[in-house]
């Protein structure tokens, strides 16, 4: 970093009608500029609120661990409250779970599906019979079928800025075929 070897802390968020943070009682206008706010008590790394706490209400210090773990997923242990963060593999999982479980913007899924199928098999069916294989050109032409499809469906922009991308896309690698089997 700049070799300051002075860390930035966290603070807990001033409540809403104080003027200073809970943990050190100093104005936000105080703080140094490199530290932060939260109103999440787990993340908060300046420690002077946990010791106020300890020092004067050992209860209250409970409740604000308590308060803590039940708003934002926080587990407590022996050495503080740490948060519980779901993992990427989590989070994909669950994002899938709702796509797959519900009804899609683009269409429902099986009527989508299957029409992109048709459209795929125009694609591709010559170039598998000619070639046997298919290339970047193919699957780039493909996702502009994709997408014209979801755009029958749900017109919307993104439907079609997305198969103009494909479309550039397939340009380009239909050029680099052309230049590495010497057709121009």
């Amino acid at each position: 970093m700049s070799g300051d070897s002075k860390m930035s802390k966290i603070h807990s968020a001033p409540k809403d009608e104080e003027g200073v943070t809970p943990c050190c009682g100093r104005s936000p206008f105080d703080l140094p500029l490199t530290d932060r706010l939260t109103n999440i008590r787990s993340l908060v790394t300046c420690h002077s609120e946990a010791v106020r706490y300890q020092n004067n209400n050992l209860d209250g210090l409970l409740e604000w661990l308590k308060e803590d773990t039940e708003e934002n997923g926080a587990f407590v242990t022996g050495t503080g409250t740490h948060p519980r963060q779901e993992t990427l593999s989590e989070e994909v999982l669950k994002t899938a779970k709702n796509i797959v479980g519900g009804f899609r913007q683009s269409g429902i899924r099986e009527r989508n599906f299957g029409e992109i199928a048709k459209v795929w098999n125009v694609i591709l069916s010559s170039k598998l019979k000619m070639a046997g294989s298919i290339d970047a050109h193919d699957i780039a032409l493909c996702m502009v079928g994709l997408k014209l499809i979801r755009e029958v469906d749900h017109a919307k922009v993104d439907n079609c800025v997305d198969g103009a991308g494909y479309f550039a896309l397939a340009a380009e690698e239909a050029e680099k075929e052309r230049k590495e089997h010497g057709v121009f």
